[in-house]
């Protein structure tokens, strides 16, 4: 998250300003994205609408907590 963070600090995620309340889709869904996607939800309030792994995905435009 800490990269992430930073490179939206940085202006290099073009659209975002801040992490907070973002909508985000989580690609590759081991220990990993599993712990990032955690972070986003719990500490910057992202709101998850798609996972996806080399197995497949799940969208809901919803988002799942």
């Amino acid at each position: 998250a800490y990269v992430l963070e930073e490179a939206v600090k940085e202006g290099h995620v073009e659209g975002l300003s801040s992490l907070e309340n973002a909508t985000v889709v989580i690609q590759g869904f081991g220990n990993a994205g599993f712990n990032i996607a955690n972070i986003l939800h719990s500490e910057y309030g992202c709101r998850i609408v798609g996972i996806s792994d080399s197995g497949g995905g799940v969208y809901d435009p919803e988002g799942r907590a």
